[in-house]
């Protein structure tokens, strides 16, 4: 299981089956061709409860990362 941190401003009015994870790529895009690309979709995501948006106030998030769904060699 992989955890990473976020801002909850960047996750605003998405859903979590929208999210996606790309790692081992310079073009940060999912449509790249990189050998090293690993992509994982988004499985959890936690805001902080207090998170407020007009202030920013607590503005983290916690995305859990699930399975590799496309590797492309």
């Amino acid at each position: 299981m992989i955890i990473l941190v976020t801002l909850s401003h960047f996750l605003f009015r998405l859903h979590t089956t929208d999210l996606k994870v790309v790692a081992g790529v310079l073009n940060n895009i999912v449509e790249s061709s990189e050998e090293t690309k690993v992509v994982r979709k988004v499985t959890k995501v936690y805001v902080h409860e207090e998170f407020n948006y007009d202030t920013l106030i607590n503005d983290i998030a916690i995305l859990k990362v699930g399975i590799i769904c496309k590797h492309e060699k």
